[in-house]
Parts: C-alpha cells; structure tokens; sequence
C-alpha cells in the first residue's frame, strides 16, 4: 500500500535535475537524495526488490515527497550535500568521528590564549586541529609557546597577577599580565601563531632570517638570538617527513569488508597538520566511491586555501566542482599516483592497525577469553581463524591468525597460496583447500586448536565441518556471518549449528572486533605483497631479453622492484647475466625516454 501510495506521490514529478525530501507522517526528514533526472530516480524506489532493506523500509515510511529543482546536477550535489549537513535525515549516510580529536583554540581575549579542549568547531572559534593525540597536541603548545610566547593561563589567573609566572621565568610566555610586552607587540606574535600554526613554516622562516641578519647587523644580538632559537624550533619541527610543499588533504577509504572506514591526513607546506578517521554508517546501498564523495563533501564547512584531494580511489569530478563553486577556490581531486601511493598506504596502515576493536583495544586478554569460554561452553587454549583474500578471482590466497589466552599468537600465523588456480575466486573451494592442509598434518605437528573460527557465513562453516569430517577431527566451529562486527547486526554461527548475535559494547564484542581486523589485516597484506610480486613479474617479463634467470637474479641483487627501477645503468650491469645494452633497455622500460 505504502509503494502504491509513493507512485502517486511521484507521478508527477520532473525529468530534471534536482534534489527529493522524503518525510514520514510525523513530518519528520527520513531521507535527502539528488538526481540528474528526478522523475527516473523516484521510480526506482517503487521496487523493493531492486533496494537495500534499509532503504525498503524506509519507503514503507514515506508520507510526503518535496522536489527542489536545479539547473544541473552540479547544484543538486551542493544542495544534497548541505541538507544532509544541517539536517541529518535517518537512513541518509551518517558520518561520525571514532572520538573527539583534541583541538588547539587561540581566544578571543584582548590578549589571546593557547586553550586544548575537544568539542564542537564553530565559526565563532579560531580553531586549529584535529590533532592526531593528546601527545601531538601538547608538542604544538609547546612549540607556539618557545617560538611565539603566547599565554595559556585562565582568564581568572591572567587577572590576579602581581608578578609574572614560571612561564615568563623560562621563556615560554612574554607575560602580558604584567605588562611585559605591549598589546601591539603580543598581537603580532599572535599572528606569528597562526601563520605557524597554518603549515606556513618556509615563509616565516625567510622572514625570521632576514630580522635576524638585520639585528645582528645593528649589533642587537639579544633580538638576533632570539629570532635564530625561532627558527631552529620551526625547523626542527617540520623537518620530519617534509618532502613537498604542496597543500594536500588526503582521503582514504578502507572498504575490507568491515564497517567502512576513511581516513583524513591534512598536509601544508609539506607539514602534516592533522589526521582523523571517520566511520561512515548507513551505507549498504552505496558504492565504495560514494562512500568517500559523502565523506569529502561532510568534512569541508569552510575551506580557505587552494587544496590538492588525493584519494585512494576514483571518485566523480562533480565532487571538486561542488567545492569550487561553494568555496571560489581552486581545488583539484586526483587518485593518488607517484609518490602519493605510498603517503595513502602509510595511511591505510595507521587506519588498520588503529580501528576502534583493535588489539590494542584489550588490555587483558584473559577477561574476554573467559567470557568466550563460557559462551561457548568449551576450554579455550588456541583458537585458529581463516580468512580468504583475491581480486575478481586473481591472485587468491589464504591466511590463519591464531590467538589464545596471552593474545594473539605470531609465530603461529601462516599464509597459503592456492594450488589448485581453477579454485581461483570460489571462495568456497579455497577454503576447503586451505583448511585441508592445514589440519592434514595437524595432529603430527601437535597443534590442533581447541576453537576455529572460518569468516564468511554458513557455507564456510559448512566446508570446515567437512574437512574434518574428511580427515577424522571433530574440531568446534564458529562462523562469522556478515562480515560487519562493529554494526551490530552480524552474527555467528555456534559449534552445534545454531544461529547467535553478540551483545554491543561487550569483551566478548570487541575480542571478536580485534580478532576479525587482526585477520583481514594479515589476509590483505599478504594478498597486497603478491600482487606486488606479479606486478614485478609482469613488468620484467616485458623486457625483451628479460627471462626466469635473469629476472631471479635482478631480484636476488636489488632485492624488490623498487630496487632495479632506482638502479642506474652502472649498477644493473653488476648483476651476473646483465650486459650494458641489456641494463639500458631495463634502464629505459622504467624510465621511458630518459636515455634520449
């Protein structure tokens, strides 16, 4: 009835660009969407069979439909974008930091102060950040303090003053309370502040150099020591990890099969700033390019510099079109390439290793495996978890993590290449592969594991059972259904069969969260390490004159694929088998015409 009644709603609604408002009959916004064409973009939620259980249920919600159209489908994206930004419809995606990033605020005050705090950005605040940690956050104070002396007391102390502070006594404040330095004076440090604060480090330190060079041509030594400790700290600071002086906000998106996850690192003047992650919900009908469009379109409110976006996957240009318009400023989005692949896998690393369930997360092990034990009803001494990994059936491999009472257990991790390569992309085939070998010879090796845990639903549980029921274990089980911990609608299937959800927000929850990143994480990587190798393999094999022993002896040499493209001719002609004309071909493939 509800379907019959949105037909009607839309029948008779616009081929044009433009954005739609569902509401329920609470008048309530239960959904914000744009469309190059509305009418056609309406009439694909009149078919549930075509839509997410999300979205079905929403539509058996929707009272009332309001059209806003646009010129093109530009405007209808920058429109999408702010209604979902004000107004947070329910089944729109919803974009959450894990935590509050601490934050640096410089006041308002007459004479402002440096205040930490974590909390809401607002227009009315000066606000710099988000920092990385606490530890990241108090490093800045301490900086701004050496190199611009701006208080940090309260207003209140800042008042009361007869005398200055310890601050002034080390020369991390010019104390203003006691009339130590003028209003005009501190505000220009103030400035100063800021600049630094913005990832402006190479202009202030030109600036600072030429003072310097000036007060000790006056032989005012006092100020050019001052002006020299400046720039040292502002140096020291940015030296690390600078390798270019582009403004760049990286996005990455982690889309493993877990709840999806994008990290943000910031980069000015070659200095990295800040670095958060978000966790997008609400996005099982969104492709994984949508995902991260959502994400770069919720992260701008205000945006006053010209920006490079490099993201870990393709997403539409419209998205860069969107924030030229909103913000008159000249922003480009590109895939990451070039050096920037290896700032976006740093990044993805972090992200793993940092997810909201990671180990990291328990602090004591033998709570959590005692609440697995008693869930489970059996002892818990090693516990073996599988994972798949490939790409559109391409290189597949296997991996098996192993935990127990003292965590996870590393020696113990094993990878599996598939040998059987017509398995290549069922799942389920590479499962009963890897699993079969693995416990072939478990009971000679002495370590067949108390619990397995097979990711993937019912049908990889089903393959485990069988293979012990090949080789004669009777081994408890547990299956892994969804693949969507954190969401709360997972759940798992029981060594006797039965289907079971996890309480949220448990030890219980957050072991199989660690458990379940731990294994993606070694699958993936592994997964990562032989595309990289095949990627060498093939590159090699296009080399005229290039075969299996020369190809292994280049590698045995340099060590990776990096190694030979940095080579230069010299070295390569080292390597046995390479001769000069040989090493130029190499030379050339990687770096195109740079012979002539």
């Amino acid at each position: 009835m509800k379907v019959e009644k949105l037909k009607i709603l839309i029948e008779n609604a616009p081929e044009t660009p433009g954005v739609y408002q569902m509401f329920d009959h609470e008048s309530k916004l239960l959904y914000v969407g744009k469309a190059k064409n509305l009418k056609k973009r309406l009439n694909q939620y009149t078919d549930l069979s075509k839509v997410s259980a999300r979205i079905g249920q929403m539509v058996l919600q929707i009272d009332k439909v309001d059209i806003l159209t646009t010129k093109t489908e530009t405007e209808a994206l920058i429109l999408e974008s702010d209604l979902i930004k004000n107004r947070a419809p329910k089944y729109n995606i919803l974009l959450t930091d894990d935590k509050m990033y601490p934050l640096m605020n410089i006041s308002d005050d007459n004479f402002p102060r440096l205040i930490k705090f974590r909390g809401k950005i607002t227009a009315k605040r000066d606000v710099f950040g988000p920092y990385p940690s606490v530890g990241a956050l108090n490093e800045t104070v301490k900086l701004i303090q050496r190199v611009c002396l701006l208080r940090t007391c309260s207003n209140a102390m800042f008042k009361n003053r007869v005398r200055p502070c310890l601050l002034y006594q080390i020369g991390r404040c010019s104390g203003p309370c006691c009339d130590k330095i003028s209003h005009g004076e501190y505000i220009k440090n103030v400035e100063f502040a800021r600049s630094v604060l913005s990832g402006k480090s190479d202009d202030l330190i030109r600036e600072l150099s030429v003072k310097m060079a000036a007060a000790s041509n006056k032989m005012d030594y006092e100020s050019a020591t001052r002006f020299r400790d400046q720039i040292q700290a502002i140096s020291t600071t940015v030296k690390q990890g600078k390798h270019d002086t582009r403004n760049v906000d990286y996005f990455v998106g982690v889309f493993d099969g877990a709840q999806p996850i994008v990290g943000i690192t910031r980069q000015r003047n070659g200095q990295i700033i800040s670095a958060q992650t978000i966790y997008p919900k609400h996005t099982d009908d969104m492709t994984n390019s949508e995902i991260l469009e959502s994400s770069i379109l919720w992260f701008y409110n205000d945006c006053t510099d010209n920006i490079n976006i490099v993201t870990s996957i393709q997403i539409s240009e419209n998205v860069a079109k969107v924030l030229r318009e909103k913000f008159g400023r000249k922003i480009n989005i590109n895939m990451a390439h070039g050096s920037d692949k290896g700032a976006i896998d740093q990044i993805e690393q972090q992200m793993l290793s940092s997810r909201r369930f990671s180990v990291n997360n328990i602090k004591k092990w033998d709570e959590p495996i005692n609440d697995l034990k008693n869930w489970l009803g059996i002892e818990i001494n090693r516990v073996d978890v599988f994972d798949n990994s490939h790409l559109f059936g391409k290189h597949p491999v296997g991996s098996m993590i192993v935990f127990g009472a003292d965590g996870f257990n590393k020696k113990e991790y094993r990878h599996f290449k598939l040998e059987d390569l017509a398995m290549a992309g069922n799942d389920i085939g590479m499962m009963h592969e890897f699993l079969l070998r693995r416990y072939s010879k478990a009971e000679v090796q002495g370590t067949i594991p108390s619990l397995i845990i097979v990711d993937g639903g019912r049908a990889q549980w089903n393959v485990a059972k069988s293979v012990q029921n090949e080789i004669g274990l009777d081994i408890p089980t547990l299956g892994v259904v969804k693949g969507v911990v954190r969401s709360g609608d997972e759940h798992f299937i029981m060594p006797d069969g039965s289907e079971v959800k996890i309480e949220k927000d448990t030890k219980l929850f957050n072991l199989m969260g660690a458990v379940r990143d731990e294994a993606h994480r070694f699958a993936i990587s592994f997964h990562r390490k032989q595309r990289a190798k095949s990627a060498v393999g093939s590159a090699l094999d296009a080399i005229e004159g290039i075969g299996g022993t020369r190809k292994k002896a280049l590698l045995a040499y340099f060590g990776s694929v990096n190694g030979i493209i940095d080579a230069s001719i010299e070295n390569l002609t080292k390597v046995d088998g390479i001769s000069k004309s040989t090493a130029e071909k190499i030379y050339r493939f990687f770096h195109k015409d740079a012979l002539g």
